[in-house]
């Protein structure tokens, strides 16, 4: 898994027709585990719910593997009460908590809704009156439609965002420039990343020994994260900000390692 989301728009008919191909090959998937959360999720928005009792014989039931968030409840119930509403043409208002348990009420003309795999969430992004912002679907305590036309639904402005963004980000873009060993499992993963990513280039160094990996991306945070998968095996070199970060995440595991078994580390 690169751990790299591709941003898609799916209509309706769409999630009816991923739903039915899981139907009916979803467990001959290599895959299968990944697909099942999000076979779960489209099916619920479908249906309305998971429960699979008599009064509701047409809903597929299905189950989630491991603990369940209370936070999935409340965002598919978000889900709905933002479907109900004319959210495509008209701006909502919504109050919602914080990371910091802060209460707050904004107006927000939704430009995409977004379901990140790599957090497990639901995201509104779209902008209100301070810019753009991004707001958790589970956070979301009331929701009222307004007469403010919505004038950034599936706009350029936002779909370049999505794509550029790793994971759930609004910070501005950065062009990095990365170095990985030439080995055939990060060939192969590169060269999946870069077909998913318009503004990634990928080239080879003179001698061959590295793969030269170069793209505009957002979300520092979540581009290191991904780095540090691979060790020794990658070099960050450009921006600046990104390659100390590395460095420092390097120190600090050294350092870590020097308090436990000290002068043993040659």
């Amino acid at each position: 898994d690169e751990r790299l989301p591709m941003p898609r728009r799916m209509t309706e008919w769409d999630a009816e027709e991923f739903c039915c191909y899981y139907e009916k090959y979803g467990e001959s998937s290599p895959v299968e585990k990944g697909l099942e959360e999000i076979y779960g999720l489209l099916r619920y928005f479908q249906d309305g719910s998971e429960d699979s009792s008599e009064e509701n014989d047409d809903a597929v039931a299905y189950q989630v593997h491991g603990k369940k968030n209370p936070r999935d409840q409340r965002a598919l119930d978000n889900l709905q009460k933002i479907a109900a509403e004319p959210y495509k043409h008209m701006a909502l208002q919504i109050s919602y908590k914080t990371n910091a348990g802060v209460e707050k009420d904004v107006v927000i003309a939704v430009a995409y809704i977004v379901y990140s795999v790599d957090k497990n969430r639901w995201y509104l992004i779209g902008e209100n009156v301070s810019g753009v912002c991004i707001i958790p679907i589970d956070a979301i305590g009331m929701i009222q439609r307004t007469d403010i036309e919505n004038t950034v639904y599936h706009s350029e402005k936002y779909r370049m965002m999505l794509e550029e963004t790793l994971s759930i980000s609004i910070n501005d873009p950065q062009k990095t420039v990365t170095r990985f060993e030439n080995l055939p499992f990060l060939k192969e993963k590169l060269e999946t990343i870069h077909r998913k990513r318009k503004k990634s280039k990928l080239r080879f160094s003179e001698d061959r020994a590295e793969i030269i990996y170069e793209d505009v991306i957002r979300g520092k945070g979540d581009f290191c994260s991904f780095l540090r998968q691979y060790g020794s095996s990658v070099i960050a070199e450009e921006p600046k900000a990104i390659r100390d970060t590395m460095i420092e995440s390097a120190k600090k595991i050294l350092e870590s390692y020097e308090e436990v078994w000290g002068n043993e580390l040659s």
